[in-house]
């Protein structure tokens, strides 16, 4: 599940609402054992690529940067 903005919210200036950057984590299989990330043993999901493709389509309403 992710929440993606509807492109009616406004900000104060009756702007549509703009973020600086959009981060999508297209899985949450890990292989690093950073010190401060809590462990879990979930099964590994990945994100298809139509429903990747459906993110991008409603984030580049709200930036031109997506990091994944």
């Amino acid at each position: 599940n992710c929440f993606i903005p509807r492109a009616d919210v406004i900000n104060g200036s009756g702007d549509a609402m703009k973020l600086k950057r959009a981060y999508i984590e297209i899985t949450n299989a890990c292989n690093l054992s950073c010190p401060f990330c809590v462990q879990r043993h979930d099964q590994a999901r990945y994100l298809d690529p139509e429903r990747f493709s459906d993110i991008l389509k409603q984030v580049k309403l709200f930036t031109s940067y997506v990091y994944l």
